[in-house]
């Protein structure tokens, strides 16, 4: 896990500002929503080929996968079991079993 780049930001219930560290140039920030049964957010790291998969529910980064080059986009399945990542870099799609 990367323990320098971009920090997340997010709104609490109690409009207080919170952060996490992630990757490197982190962009499309993509959020599964809890009644999936999969609480998580996944964050493309363009700078260091990785996805962060954050656990929305203590806010802290679980895993980060290696992908393509230069990851830019982030989509989940209907069913929240995969999330695909659009690689710019490289003209692949990553597949991230959740």
């Amino acid at each position: 896990m990367k323990t320098k780049g971009p920090l997340l930001k997010r709104f609490s219930g109690t409009k207080r500002l919170s952060g996490i560290l992630v990757g490197l140039l982190a962009l499309s920030l993509v959020a599964v929503p809890a009644a999936i049964g999969a609480p998580f957010a996944y964050i493309a790291n363009m700078g260091d080929r990785t996805v962060s998969v954050i656990d929305a529910a203590t806010n802290t980064v679980i895993v980060t996968v290696s992908v393509g080059r230069q990851p830019y986009g982030v989509a989940v399945n209907p069913a929240g079991t995969r999330a695909y990542v659009a690689n710019f870099g490289d003209g692949t799609v990553s597949v991230i079993d959740t």
